[in-house]
């Protein structure tokens, strides 16, 4: 199985994760998490994971990358490789994910003042750190291509 694909599974894990065990925390209704929060997450999860091997795919083909902002975007604007399948997969992967930031930012606002986009910005962080070599990052402002993970280092 490709290591990326891997690593792209166990980031979408961990960021639900995160979101589950916030929401156990809380305490309220069934192990805290409403059942339509459940739903929510189910559904998120599932569309996200249908959609993984072409985001994968296209990553590694150069086509996407992780922008500064915790979403994916276009890593060149040549209009070459912005075909409707790709724009369709950039804006439902940037939907779910605003979804779920929404999710962990509605809890996280009871005791914090965390919006979507704080959480979306930290998450950024952590996906540009773990983005394997040859993807595309976003450092402030320009799309580099991650060569080692020592960059991992100097991204802040």
């Amino acid at each position: 199985m490709n290591k990326n694909f891997v690593k792209m599974f166990f980031t979408l894990s961990f960021l639900f994760s995160i979101l589950t065990i916030t929401y156990s925390q809380d305490g309220e209704g069934q192990g805290g998490m409403s059942p339509d929060i459940k739903e929510q997450q189910k559904r998120i999860i599932k569309e996200m994971d249908q959609r993984l091997p072409e985001l994968v795919k296209k990553k590694n083909e150069g086509v996407i990358g992780e922008n500064s902002r915790g979403y994916v975007a276009f890593v060149n604007s040549s209009g070459e490789s912005e075909t409707q399948d790709v724009v369709n997969i950039i804006n439902e992967e940037n939907a779910n994910r605003n979804q779920a930031y929404a999710l962990i930012a509605d809890y996280m606002i009871k005791d914090h003042s965390i919006t979507i986009e704080d959480v979306a910005k930290q998450r950024a962080k952590q996906l540009r750190i773990d983005a394997p070599r040859g993807h595309y990052i976003e450092v402030n402002g320009s799309w580099i291509k991650k060569e080692n993970y020592e960059e991992a280092n100097d991204i802040k």
